[in-house]
């Protein structure tokens, strides 16, 4: 048996319900291995209605399984397999062990009804209207299946067989009552490719701008230093012999950062225009641009080379 999971309760109970039923919870795992099945299976069903865990419905189910009681074990797994919150492990004894074992011993009876049609079985409601997506679990053997459309009417009498699934097809003729059919608007959402370019281009922007910085400050320092040792040269010397190698790698240095500069103001520029001009996208109908963008170099320029499918 599966423990208890740590779930929150519902919020309209009170917290000695919710202690009574946690207790129900204790008594019935207690109960089942002492080999006191139905007491279990009461004591389940009680702690269920209360807390609604997955792993309740679980023990739940597997008692009501060796106690007898197929049906309500079959409609529990079934219930069991679609939460989201069940144990994977639970979920897989459920779906290979217990659901073909109670699906044999049990009946199903697949209405076939016009849309819209409300069916009861036995008088019992069947949850939805016409069309079901699956077979409704039954107890092997008689059963009346009613259909009702606007003001058309029909009774069926089937005999449903364990393992079988028994078809029964309704005839109700005229038109379906109306339904409230709600139209959404289509709203405009931001596109991920437009997002994610302007903040590629932005980023870029970010980076060329610390490079450009970094040779500024490179340009100035070499520059200072060139002063320096164009003042303590003799009278009447060239300015340029202070240091050849150092005014050409200041020289490099200044034309490095205004690139730097150049490119990161080309792509601030390219990101601003992205994140403004870029066709929006609606739900449902999601454009997919693509666009390349690139700097590049000539000699005495520089700039950023942009192009795509917008």
């Amino acid at each position: 048996m599966a423990p208890a999971a740590a779930a929150a309760p519902s919020t309209s109970f009170t917290p000695a319900q919710i202690a009574e039923a946690e207790e129900r919870f204790r008594d019935g795992r207690a109960l089942y291995e002492a080999g006191r099945i139905d007491e279990a299976r009461l004591k389940y069903a009680q702690a269920y209605a209360v807390l609604d865990r997955a792993s309740i419905l679980w023990n739940l189910a597997v008692s009501e399984f060796h106690a007898g009681r197929t049906l309500e074990a079959y409609r529990h797994f079934r219930e069991l397999v679609a939460r989201p919150d069940a144990d994977a492990e639970a979920v897989r004894r459920a779906r290979e062990k217990y659901l073909p074992e109670a699906a044999a011993r049990i009946g199903r009876v697949a209405v076939e009804a016009p849309p819209g049609s409300v069916v009861r079985i036995d008088g019992e409601l069947a949850p939805g209207v016409a069309p079901f997506g699956e077979p409704f679990a039954v107890t092997p053997g008689p059963h009346t299946v009613v259909g009702t459309r606007g003001d058309a009417h029909d009774e069926q009498s089937v005999v449903a067989e364990a393992g079988v699934v028994t078809p029964v097809r309704l005839s109700l003729p005229g038109e379906a009552p109306p339904v409230l059919v709600v139209e959404v608007p289509r709203r405009e959402t931001a596109s991920p490719t437009r997002a994610a370019v302007s903040l590629g281009l932005g980023a870029g922007a970010l980076v060329a701008g610390g490079f450009g910085v970094a040779f500024s400050i490179d340009s100035q320092s070499k520059r200072t230093a060139t002063d320096e040792a164009r003042a303590v040269l003799p009278d009447g010397a060239c300015a340029d012999a202070a240091s050849p190698e150092r005014l050409d790698a200041q020289r490099a240095s200044a034309t490095a950062a205004a690139v730097s500069y150049a490119v990161a103001g080309a792509l601030a520029t390219g990101a601003v225009l992205t994140w403004f001009l870029w066709p929006r996208a609606t739900r449902g109908d999601q454009p997919e641009p693509r666009a390349h963008v690139g700097p590049w170099f000539v000699p005495g320029s520089a700039g950023v080379v942009a192009g795509g499918i917008f």
